[in-house]
């Protein structure tokens, strides 16, 4: 983690949108790293690295932005393959990924042991691209809306075991916020 928060306040020192975007790419591959099987692992991280992809981070919703555990994204899965529906909003690097890990709920009874983690390739049918925002900063970086209209994931595009995606995603958040206020600094410089 320092060595990450060493580097995203040396390129914010000089463009915030730079650090932003590293920053983003390692917040979308933590989910990965740190729920992924080995064969899961070297399936997406190999690819991100041989097709130098960039990776998004999706759980911010219209109404769960701190409060992660009220996003309403639900995946049902059915045989072989989870239906997820949902709409994600400020998403940085949206529309120019390659690869989405998306949060969504596949037990929302359970709240936060209900949410699961996914993996989900760009061109998926029913993955688009909503709104772009318009910022008065971070002009360097888009930020988007996703919109995931009964989009077909194989289970096997799941991370982990079904019910650990807060797990995953809180120790992602945990890992970042140190970078975040790294760059803040980089910018005060």
């Amino acid at each position: 983690i320092t060595s990450f928060c060493m580097i995203a306040e040396e390129l914010a020192r000089y463009n915030a949108s730079s650090a932003l975007l590293v920053i983003v790419q390692n917040v979308g591959l933590m989910p990965i790293v740190l729920g992924g099987s080995h064969e899961f692992k070297e399936k997406y991280l190999t690819r991100v690295v041989q097709n130098k992809d960039l990776v998004s981070f999706c759980l911010t919703e219209p109404g769960a932005g701190s409060d992660s555990a009220s996003i309403q994204t639900k995946a049902v899965l059915t045989d072989d393959h989870y239906l997820i529906n949902g709409r994600k909003v400020f998403i940085t690097n949206g529309g120019v990924d390659n690869l989405y890990t998306v949060m969504a709920y596949t037990q929302p009874s359970k709240r936060m042991e209900g949410i699961s983690a996914f993996v989900m390739e760009k061109g998926t049918p029913g993955l688009s691209v909503g709104k772009v925002e318009e910022k008065m900063g971070f002009r360097g970086s888009n930020t988007t809306e996703v919109i995931l209209d009964d989009v077909r994931i194989p289970v096997g595009q799941r991370i982990g075991d079904e019910g650990v995606g807060w797990w995953l995603m809180m120790r992602t958040l945990n890992r970042s916020r140190p970078a975040i206020a790294a760059q803040a600094v980089g910018v005060a410089q």
